[in-house]
């Protein structure tokens, strides 16, 4: 993962990577590398977008039940990717202290 030691050494801002990629976008799949990833580019959120799935944007009732089922398997492969970091570097899958102060998350 040279390259992404390179773009870690350039700033410590948290880098977005894509773990599964919707097939627009080239359709890779990275889950068995998700332990390097995050070793050599920590802090890093791991994004889930789904290869082999309909691509629903822009999103809405007319769509139906499919948007709420795409989500729930996000939620699935990240809970996989989740257990296989656990079991490759239990280190690793320790949970941070909570999210960077700039992520932009809106309170409820």
């Amino acid at each position: 993962m040279p390259h992404l030691a390179e773009i870690r050494a350039a700033t410590r801002l948290p880098i977005d990577l894509y773990l599964e990629v919707p097939d627009d976008q080239g359709g890779f799949v990275r889950f068995y590398e998700a332990v390097e990833i995050v070793r050599a580019a920590a802090p890093v959120y791991l994004k889930m977008g789904l290869r082999n799935a309909p691509n629903i944007y822009p999103s809405g009732k007319h769509l139906g039940v499919v948007p709420k089922e795409l989500g729930r398997e996000r939620v699935r492969r990240a809970a996989l990717v989740q257990r296989l970091i656990e079991q490759l570097d239990p280190e690793l899958a320790k949970p941070s202290a909570g999210p960077a102060a700039d992520l932009g998350v809106p309170e409820v």
